[in-house]
C-alpha cells in the first residue's frame, strides 16, 4: 500500500499540500517526503469531491481493483501564522487484498481509536512545503491483523444513510470490522461532519452514508437509499405500513393506560 499525507507549514506560502513518500536515492538523506497533487491520482480526485477535506471525514472508495481510505480533518497542536489550527489528512491506496486492514482502520477511526501522533508530521521552515513527516512512525499506526471477512447478508446490501452521530459511528464501525465491502466500485463508505447532502450520496450510490444533513429523516436510525423508483415507491409503503403498526401499538396502549386511570379514579369516587 502507499501512503499520502495532507498538511502545510507555519508560513502563509506553506499552503496546505499531498505529499508521498518517495524511495530514498542515498543513504544519508534526510528529505523523503515528494510533493504530488491528488489530480494525479484518480482515485483520491474522486473521493475528495465527496467531502470537505477541512472537515473530519473518512471515505472508502473502490475503483478498478483499487482501494482507497482517507481520513481528513485531524486537528494538530501546531498553528500557522494566522494562530489558525493545522489539521492532517491521510489516505492508503492498495488493493482489494489490502481490504481487511483498510475497514479495521476506517472502524477504529469511527471510535475515536486513530490519531496521527504530533511527532509524525512537524513544521520544517527548510522544508520546500513547510513541514515533513517521519514515516517510520506513519507506517507504524497500521493495524497488525485486519476485520474480519464474512460475507454481507442480503439485508445489507442496500445503500443506507444516517445522521452524523456517536452511535451510528459505533453501528457502521461494527458492521466493517465483521462484514466485507460489496463488491463494486465506487463510494462505498462516506462518513462526514459536514452537512453533505443525502442528494449526493443518493446519486453517487454511497453503500454507507453518514452526514449531518437536516434533510436526514431519522435522527436515531438508518434511513435506507434506493436509487429507482419503483423500488422506492414499494419502500415508501413497507414503511408506511410499518409505521401505522407502530402507531396503532401505541394507540392500544394509550387506550389501556386510559381504561386502567378510569377505573382507579371509579375506585376512588365509590371510597369516597
Amino acid at each position: 500500500m502507499k501512503t499520502y499525507i495532507q498538511s502545510r507549514g507555519y508560513s502563509p506560502n506553506h499552503d496546505y499540500i499531498w505529499v508521498v513518500e518517495q524511495e530514498p536515492q542515498q543513504v544519508e538523506e534526510v528529505i523523503n517526503t515528494k510533493l504530488i497533487s491528488h489530480q494525479d491520482i484518480p482515485i483520491l480526485n474522486e473521493a475528495v469531491k465527496l467531502i470537505n477535506t477541512k472537515d473530519f471525514a473518512v471515505v472508502l472508495f473502490r475503483e478498478q481493483g483499487q482501494l482507497l481510505l482517507i481520513v481528513t480533518g485531524l486537528r494538530t497542536r501546531r498553528k500557522d501564522s494566522q494562530n489558525r489550527y493545522i489539521y492532517n489528512s491521510i489516505a492508503w491506496t492498495g488493493t482489494d487484498k489490502d481490504e481487511p486492514i483498510l475497514r479495521k482502520i476506517t472502524a477504529l477511526t469511527l471510535e475515536n481509536k486513530f490519531q496521527i501522533p504530533e511527532s509524525a508530521v512537524f513544521n520544517l521552515s527548510d522544508s520546500s512545503f513547510g513541514f515533513e513527516v517521519n514515516w517510520d512512525e506513519i507506517k507504524a499506526l497500521m493495524p497488525k491483523t485486519g476485520a474480519e471477512n464474512a460475507p454481507l447478508y442480503e439485508n445489507q446490501k442496500s445503500e443506507k444513510i444516517a445522521f452524523f452521530s456517536e452511535d451510528r459511528n459505533k453501528d457502521l464501525a461494527n458492521e466493517l470490522m465483521t462484514y466485507s465491502l460489496p463488491l463494486r466500485d465506487g463510494a462505498l463508505v462516506v462518513v462526514t461532519e459536514f452537512e453533505q447532502s443525502k442528494q449526493i450520496f443518493k446519486e453517487a450510490k454511497v453503500w454507507r452514508g453518514i452526514s449531518k444533513d437536516q434533510n436526514i429523516i431519522y435522527r436515531d436510525a438508518w434511513e435506507k437509499l434506493l436509487s429507482k423508483p419503483g423500488k422506492d415507491i414499494a419502500a415508501k409503503k413497507d414503511e408506511i405500513k410499518e409505521n401505522i403498526n407502530i402507531i396503532d401499538e401505541e394507540v392500544k396502549l394509550l387506550t389501556e393506560d386510559v381504561q386502567t386511570m378510569l377505573s382507579k379514579l371509579l375506585l376512588l369516587l365509590k371510597i369516597f
